[in-house]
């Protein structure tokens, strides 16, 4: 599914222009700011030389911060055309201010993201990745957003359906093979053992093909990522097709990932979002993309803070 972005950001600021703000900063002078691009409120923010010291080596030899990612995951991020849009592709555009880089997208399938990273093919993973122990024993994990699931509803919502409990007796749909599918499927069983009807559970391969059949009358709701609901609800029809249950579910944490050894450059990054949410970037970004209900406060960018017990 295709969502309209409500502004985009250039992301390819020339190399010329970031160089030139670094070597301003490490002489204790203000970098000029560019004019915002059309359609945005970020205007760069100043480099920080002490971070982009932090950075890996071949990074600030080339002065571009290589990110992998796939690019099919709207709000987060898309590839309409040749340039990436999205919450994701905004936020590193500003972290990549802080650090005195160009911030580059190299379009990665989901499988392909940890063999490229550990192959140098980027420098990091910037996606909708959940930060998880397992994950930890392996890479650096930079936790920036919150992640958690909701349902999606016919605008209204009614059947009335406030928790996933409601659903017994009532179809949902979500993506075959996720989290949301094992949790519609307990939840069902106990609606059984319950003596009440079971969940209809309907399973489709993309967020499209449920909204579509919620849209038609065969879904009484779709089970999927807050962030991508809220914005599908706020943009389809202007915002009267459809709303997003308050109830909230599967709760965690999205991290960036950087190789295990690489501490100084995890470091880095938790020091660059927190500069940009001082700036007030950070929260703009997520609002532009209904996302500001979850976002961390500056004291929860941190590196493996599911393992340290900071989340869920």
């Amino acid at each position: 599914m295709t969502y309209p972005a409500p502004r985009t950001r250039a992301l390819s600021r020339t190399l010329i222009l970031g160089a030139t703000a670094l070597a301003l900063t490490l002489t204790g002078c203000s970098a000029p700011q560019p004019e915002s691009e059309p359609g945005s409120a970020q205007t760069a923010l100043p480099a920080n030389a002490e971070l982009h010291a932090a950075l890996p080596a071949s990074v600030q030899d080339s002065g571009v911060l290589r990110l992998g990612s796939p690019t099919t995951n709207a709000p987060y991020i898309t590839k309409p055309t040749t340039d990436v849009e999205g919450l994701i592709p905004e936020l590193a555009a500003a972290v990549g201010d802080v650090l005195g880089v160009e911030v580059e997208f190299v379009d990665t399938p989901f499988p392909g993201l940890v063999p490229a990273l550990g192959a140098q093919r980027i420098d990091a993973i910037w996606t909708v990745m959940n930060d998880t122990a397992e994950r930890e024993e392996t890479m650096q994990m930079v936790d920036w957003i919150k992640s958690d699931s909701g349902f999606l509803v016919t605008a209204g919502n009614p059947e009335q359906l406030n928790r996933i409990e409601d659903f017994c007796g009532h179809a949902a749909g979500t993506l075959r093979g996720s989290a949301q599918a094992e949790l519609l499927e307990t939840t069902s069983a106990d609606c059984v053992a319950a003596g009440k009807p079971a969940i209809e559970i309907k399973l489709y391969e993309d967020m499209g093909a449920g909204q579509t059949q919620l849209r038609s009358g065969n879904l009484a709701g779709y089970f999927g990522g807050t962030v991508p609901l809220r914005y599908l609800a706020s943009q389809v029809d202007g915002g009267t097709a459809f709303e997003v249950m308050d109830q909230t579910y599967l709760g965690g944490v999205f991290a960036i990932a950087v190789p295990l050894e690489d501490t100084a450059f995890a470091d880095a990054l938790v020091a660059a979002l927190a500069e940009v949410e001082a700036a007030g970037a950070y929260g703009e970004i997520l609002d532009a993309y209904e996302a500001g209900a979850d976002a961390l406060s500056s004291e929860e960018f941190q590196v493996n803070g599911v393992g340290a017990g900071a989340f869920g």
